[in-house]
């Protein structure tokens, strides 16, 4: 969900169709353009403190709030400015954006939609914990505050947890909303995705739903959502629910999470040379010509998609939020995220014609090694941009009709 993450990041909340299309909202802002403002870290300091005191002003009116003490609360409501409030309303906006946009989805309904509407938001995610695994189905869980939401397709909980307090330090509030927005698309794009497939089981004659009190040691359920209401199917068949229940991600702890490391720093390495970019662009044009049908013009049309992506353009974003492709420039991790919108605030605010600390040099070999990263994706996606670009401007021979609707 890469590409997908960063395209919703970059650019604004996301909007889904009944066929579960993605597109941007026009009217949302995005967080990049929200944290952009910030001009230091000290401003960064003083936004974090007045936004949980906004948001912990009105948990305390609730008691739901056992760390931030009404002390705190008043230091921080104290730091408020024209800024800092634009910046906390336009969050506002987009987070009841991506509210619309998981109602849409089926995973919350209108009436719990309108609740979570309610008030000032910003995520309190308390310290982050190691994922841990559920014993019966292997999935992976959120052992946090907040979204429950796994990785995997067939997600028992693609939910919003009701908000009980804690009196563990409140998490990175950068980090806390990138990983919210993050865990939001996989609850709507996961939930979804099952909801059509239990459609297909249903034309094919596999399974049947089932209730709640008829899940047993023998049924193979799913699990989805429809106007927030839990919904059960039973596939009847142990190969399809594996297909669908144990695409657990990979369990990165201990010797395999140093292995994973490793791995990282020498796919990154090789994957960052010019050679490997030509190779790769070469491979996946002859790769493409020889498996898709598409009336594309070989090597111009992967040029145009090459500048394309470098670009960003229309397509390109279409193409990842709805593919979930690229966004390898915003790193591995939720963390990785955060790193680099502090890091962008820096290179803007402050003249690094001078390379005078050790922070400097690592901006400035990361800024290098990030456009280094931006053009090996463009080598990645170019033929893949030019496939796209001409399906939605083919006629279906079989409908008669553009690809695109």
């Amino acid at each position: 969900t890469a590409g997908r993450a960063e395209t919703v990041l970059m650019n604004g909340a996301p909007i889904m169709d009944k066929d579960g299309l993605l597109s941007i909202d026009e009217d949302s802002p995005s967080l990049v353009n929200i944290y952009n403002r910030l001009t230091s870290a000290k401003e960064a300091m003083d936004y974090s403190k007045y936004a949980i005191a906004r948001r912990a002003k009105d948990l305390r009116a609730q008691d739901k709030e056992n760390l931030v003490t009404p002390e705190e609360i008043e230091i921080g409501l104290a730091l408020e400015n024209q800024k800092f409030k634009a910046m906390f309303e336009d969050y506002q906006v987009y987070n009841r954006k991506l509210l619309d946009f998981l109602e849409s989805s089926g995973v919350i309904s209108k009436l719990e939609r309108e609740n979570l509407g309610k008030y000032d938001y910003v995520p309190f995610y308390r310290e982050m914990r190691e994922d841990r695994y559920d014993k019966k189905t292997g999935i992976e869980m959120k052992d946090t505050l907040g979204p429950r939401i796994s990785r995997v397709l067939n997600n028992p909980n693609p939910y919003i947890e009701k908000y009980t307090g804690g009196t563990l330090p409140i998490g990175d509030i950068i980090d806390n909303t990138v990983r919210n927005t993050q865990a939001f698309l996989r609850a709507a794009v996961n939930n979804h995705a099952m909801q059509e497939s239990v459609k297909l089981f249903k034309e094919a004659g596999i399974g049947k739903e089932i209730k709640q009190n008829q899940r047993g040691k023998d049924t193979y359920y799913v699990t989805y959502r429809e106007e927030g209401k839990k919904k059960y199917y039973d596939v009847e068949n142990p190969l399809i629910y594996t297909s669908l229940a144990s695409m657990s991600p990979q369990q990165t702890r201990g010797l395999f999470g140093l292995m994973e490391s490793l791995g990282k720093v020498f796919r990154d390495f090789i994957t960052h040379q010019p050679a490997f970019m030509v190779a790769n662009l070469i491979r996946g044009e002859v790769s493409g010509l020889v498996s898709v049908d598409a009336p594309v013009t070989p090597v111009v049309d992967s040029v145009k998609g090459f500048v394309a992506t470098l670009k960003n353009d229309e397509v390109v974003r279409e193409m990842k939020l709805n593919a979930g492709v690229g966004g390898f420039s915003f790193g591995d991790d939720i963390s990785d995220v955060g790193k680099k919108l502090r890091r962008d605030r820096r290179l803007k605010n402050r003249d690094y014609r001078i390379i005078d600390t050790p922070l400097a040099v690592s901006d400035a070999v990361s800024k290098l090694w990030s456009g280094l990263t931006k053009t090996g994706e463009a080598s990645e996606l170019a033929f893949r941009h030019a496939v796209y670009k001409k399906l939605l401007e083919t006629e279906n021979p079989r409908t008669g009709e553009l690809y695109s609707k």
